[in-house]
């Protein structure tokens, strides 16, 4: 039988694109693996430019796909009633427990690709975004949304900055 904090629990739904994210993410690190034995093989003098670039480019597509995008906002999000608990990479990461005091606000962020723009949610505490959940990665986000603003102070909207994005990706 289901308590009354069960019943009022909501839980994070992935869409499409979230699986996805995860597929490039296996298949960049395949990627690198492949080419990078492919390069380690050859001698110093055998190494050209084009290599090095392309590794590099591949890395940091490892990089941005697992830190920026499978850990930061792919993540699982279950609304209690007095907090909520986060699991980045799917669900599969670790649980952190947040209580919705700990929290400053939340600001939201229209992020624009080639054919729709998708809204974000960062809970704040203090400058850090602490939580991101997003209409691109959570099938029933406006239902996450409707719940946090209830606990949550509504703190405005802010402008996209891809390079905020970038460093965040290195920063806890």
């Amino acid at each position: 039988m289901r308590n009354e904090s069960d019943a009022k629990q909501v839980e994070s739904e992935f869409t499409f694109r979230a699986y996805l994210t995860a597929i490039l993410g296996v298949a960049s690190i395949l990627a690198a693996l492949i080419f990078g034995l492919n390069v380690l093989v050859r001698t110093p003098m055998q190494i050209r430019g084009i290599d090095i670039y392309v590794m590099s480019l591949i890395l940091f597509s490892c990089c941005y796909l697992f830190l920026g995008e499978l850990r930061t906002k792919a993540i699982k999000i279950v609304i209690g009633q007095n907090g909520m608990e986060k699991s980045g990479f799917l669900g599969f990461g670790g649980k952190v427990n947040f209580r919705f005091s700990e929290f400053d606000g939340f600001l939201t962020c229209d992020i624009a690709t080639k054919n729709v723009v998708h809204e974000y949610l960062y809970l704040m505490k203090g400058d850090k975004k602490r939580i991101k959940v997003s209409e691109a990665y959570h099938a029933n986000y406006r239902e996450l949304k409707d719940q946090i603003a209830l606990k949550v102070k509504n703190s405005g909207h802010i402008q996209f900055v891809f390079w905020d994005e970038v460093r965040e990706i290195f920063s806890k």
